[in-house]
C-alpha cells in the first residue's frame, strides 16, 4: 500500500514492494498472490473494508438522516486523517488500474453498496420531510465525489484544517438537502 501511495501504481513493482516489506525475494509476495493484479485488488478491497468499518460508527451514532449524513462526512474525513496512505493508494488504484485490454478496472460501480446505503438514508430523509425532493442516486453520487475530494485533500495536506472542512461540507450538503 505504501509503495503504491508513494510512487504510483505503474511504478509499484513486486521488487519495490518486496524491498519495502523487507523481504529478500519477490517469491514471498508471489507465494501469497498469483500476480500483481491480485495483490492490487487485495489492497483495494482491504482499504474499502477498513474504511467501511471505520466510518460506519460515525453514521449509526445518529438516528435521523441529517445526522447520519453528518456522520458520513465526518467519518470519511477522520479516516483520511488516520489513514492517509490508504486513501492515496486506493485513489491511485481506482484511477490507474487497468484490465489487459486497457479499460479501467474500477469505476463508480465500486461504490454501489455505499451509494445504495446513502440513497436509503437520503430517501428516509425525504419521506420524513427532513430533506427536499431530489434524485436520490444523483445526490448520493455527488456526496461521494465531494467526499473523495475531501479525503484526498486531507491525505495530502496534513496541515489542512480538517474541522473547518468537515463543517463546510456539512453546511454545504445541509443546504443542498434540506427543504
Amino acid at each position: 500500500m505504501e509503495v503504491i501511495a508513494e510512487v504510483g501504481l505503474s511504478s509499484a513493482s513486486f521488487a519495490r514492494i518486496a524491498d519495502r516489506a523487507g523481504v529478500s525475494s519477490t517469491r514471498m509476495i508471489s507465494y501469497h498472490f498469483a500476480d500483481r493484479d491480485e495483490l492490487i485488488e487485495a489492497v483495494f478491497s482491504d482499504v474499502f473494508r477498513r474504511a467501511g468499518e471505520f466510518i460506519e460508527p460515525f453514521v449509526v451514532a445518529h438516528e435521523d438522516p441529517a445526522g447520519q449524513i453528518t456522520g458520513l462526512i465526518e467519518g470519511n474525513a477522520r479516516f483520511a486523517v488516520q489513514h492517509p496512505t490508504a486513501v492515496l493508494a486506493s485513489g491511485e488504484i481506482w484511477a490507474s488500474h487497468r484490465r489487459p485490454d486497457g479499460s479501467r478496472r474500477y469505476g463508480v460501480d465500486v461504490h454501489d453498496l455505499e451509494l445504495d446505503v446513502v440513497g436509503q438514508i437520503l430517501a428516509a430523509g425525504q419521506e420524513a420531510g427532513q430533506f427536499r425532493q431530489f434524485d436520490v442516486h444523483l445526490m448520493a453520487l455527488t456526496l461521494r465525489h465531494a467526499l473523495n475530494g475531501l479525503m484526498e485533500l486531507v491525505a495530502v495536506s496534513p496541515d489542512v484544517d480538517v474541522e473547518h472542512h468537515i463543517d463546510e461540507h456539512v453546511a454545504t450538503f445541509g443546504r443542498a438537502l434540506r427543504t
